[in-house]
């Protein structure tokens, strides 16, 4: 008994673009989530950069799968992809003693899935510069300011 696939042949050839997407969202990911580490926070530069690397490897599988003569809608691919990652992260937020913590972390992450699909797509320059403002963001502290008591 033969089973046929109703997708067609794709031929994914290992080209130096492909490459160097690959690079940029490893390099990406690891700037956002070298933060995170630092400040001893969950998710760390390996995490930050396989988020990176699956968004960027899903966005170039769904447009490999959208230019061959296939109906292929690729925007819900890479909607579904962000939904499943939005309700993975949640498991990171969490309340203790009252304080919401992981909430940060949390929308790193999603955030770092639209810097990969901004790298599948080609689009170096919007996820460099992305990335250098949300680091600049997460970098920056901000003082508690304390109120004087009046005597």
């Amino acid at each position: 008994m033969k089973i046929e696939l109703l997708l067609p042949t794709i031929n994914f050839t290992i080209d130096v673009a492909f490459l160097f997407k690959i690079a940029i969202a490893i390099f990406v990911g690891h700037l956002i989530g070298r933060e995170r580490k630092k400040q001893y926070k969950p998710g760390g530069s390996r995490t930050f950069s396989l988020v990176c690397l699956g968004a960027t490897l899903l966005t170039v599988l769904a447009l490999q799968l959208n230019e061959h003569e296939y109906y292929f809608d690729f925007t819900r691919l890479l909607a579904y992809g962000l939904v499943s990652l939005g309700f993975a992260t949640s498991g990171i937020i969490r309340i203790y003693q009252d304080k919401v913590q992981g909430l940060t972390t949390a929308s790193t992450i999603w955030i770092t899935t639209i810097i990969g699909y901004f790298i599948g797509m080609g689009y170096y320059n919007f996820a460099v510069v992305s990335s250098i403002f949300i680091y600049a963001i997460l970098e920056s502290k901000y003082k508690k300011v304390s109120k004087k008591k009046k005597r």
